[in-house]
Order: C-alpha cells, then sequence, then structure tokens
C-alpha cells in the first residue's frame, strides 16, 4: 500500500504532455530495508524482458507498494500493458523504465 507523500520524497516529473504529473518515492538517502524487499518483489515478479521494459514494470510494483503516481494515466492502466505498450504507450513505458533505473542507480550507488 502506498504511503503519503512525505517532503523529503523523491520527485520524478512526467515530460509527457499526453501523461502530465509526478511520482513520488522514498528519496534514495532514505532507502530501508523494507523498500529494498519491496523492490526485489517487484523485480521477481517480472518475466524475463529487456531492462527497460523490467524496470517500468517493477517500477510500477514499486510505486504501488511504496510510493505515490500522481500521473494523468491511472497506475493500473499502466501495468495493463505489460502485455501491449503499443504505439504512445510506449514513451510512457520508456520514460518510466529509465528513470527507475536511474533512480535505483541512486540507491545502489549514492555517490554517482
Amino acid at each position: 500500500m502506498a504511503q503519503p507523500p512525505d517532503e523529503s520524497d523523491f520527485a520524478i516529473e512526467s515530460p509527457l504532455a499526453r501523461w502530465p504529473g509526478i511520482i513520488r518515492l522514498p528519496h534514495p538517502d532514505e532507502f530501508s530495508g523494507e523498500h529494498w524487499a519491496a523492490w526485489r518483489a517487484a523485480v521477481d515478479e517480472q518475466p524475463e524482458t529487456v531492462i527497460s521494459r523490467l524496470y517500468c514494470y517493477a517500477g510500477v510494483a514499486f510505486i504501488q507498494r511504496v510510493g505515490t503516481w500522481a500521473l494523468s494515466v491511472p497506475l493500473a492502466e499502466v501495468a495493463g500493458w505489460q502485455s501491449d505498450p503499443a504505439a504512445e504507450r510506449i514513451k510512457l513505458v520508456s520514460w518510466l523504465g529509465r528513470e527507475m533505473q536511474r533512480y535505483m542507480e541512486q540507491v545502489t550507488n549514492p555517490k554517482n
């Protein structure tokens, strides 16, 4: 279950005009064992796939568990795209995959 946003949260703003909004995640400096367990569970739920899709859909599951989704498209709808992220949707999937990869790199390598 998503926790209420905190002022120290890490915010990711969508650059996509079709789907504006913000995603809030725990700040990388505050990433805890609970957050790590939520991330591992989200990754483990994903079938073998290309890295950007893995990060996107693991990110969706992670956001459901510990983040706040405030984009104009419902989180459940994006999760449903996993079998067919065609056309315009691929932009959101690709963007979210890249952002989640950057986020996890900040968590695992804070001096980067």
